[in-house]
């Protein structure tokens, strides 16, 4: 199963005892998908699945089925959202550019100024 937390999906599984890994047969392995390299997207219908979903990572692609057409949409959106809070929490500070008012001089046209101060 999946959880999203922390701008990360999480995949949980059952360990089974043919496969090699850390844990023992019958216990939990986790994987953490950083989701800052990822894409999602809905995928369309395919014979005998429906609300599905895929994760796309350059290492790797998930593909996901959701109880509901509303579900997938919920888990598309989230994981979009977590994606853009990645990116945007990489940015810092948003920086504008110093304004005449601020003692400052200003590098962008004085038209784009006025713009920018009457939209708000």
């Amino acid at each position: 199963w999946f959880v999203l937390e922390g701008g990360q999906l999480h995949y949980y599984k059952h360990v089974k005892p043919h496969k090699p890994s850390a844990a023992r047969p019958g216990e939990m392995s986790e994987r953490v998908i950083n989701l800052l390299i990822c894409s999602v997207h809905p995928r369309a219908r395919e014979k005998g699945k429906r609300f599905c979903f895929e994760v796309v990572s350059p290492y790797n692609s998930y593909a996901l089925q959701a109880e509901s057409e509303a579900d997938r949409t919920e888990w598309v959106e989230a994981i979009r959202a977590a994606i853009e809070h990645s990116i945007f929490s990489l940015e810092g500070p948003v920086r504008h550019p110093p304004t005449a008012a601020d003692g400052g001089e200003s590098e962008a046209p004085p038209g784009r100024l006025r713009r920018a101060a009457s939209d708000e």
